[in-house]
């Protein structure tokens, strides 16, 4: 049902990618996956009861259709962003 959601922001970003709007399509990636690393830490509605891996999962998919279209380096920052989280988690 999550995925269902974030199709609609994946497609936008496809769309500036689409366009050669490289740094738009950047941002919008990064907060896609922002948006769904919060909502897998903060959330607590049913959704996040039942399924609480998704967003992580989801994120990760982001990540993985990115790196099919883009150079490694281009590709090394976005995971960077989200191993960061990680490990910001752990020292909190």
């Amino acid at each position: 049902m999550i995925e269902d959601e974030v199709y609609y922001y994946v497609r936008k970003m496809e769309q500036y990618r689409d366009l050669g709007m490289k740094t738009e399509e950047k941002e919008y990636c990064l907060g896609i996956i922002s948006g769904l690393l919060k909502y897998g830490q903060d959330g607590s509605n049913e959704f996040h009861d039942w399924c609480p891996d998704d967003p992580y999962t989801i994120a990760e998919n982001v990540i993985y259709d990115w790196k099919k279209d883009h150079t490694a380096e281009e590709s090394e920052e976005i995971q960077a962003i989200y191993d960061s989280f990680f490990s910001n988690d752990e020292t909190d």
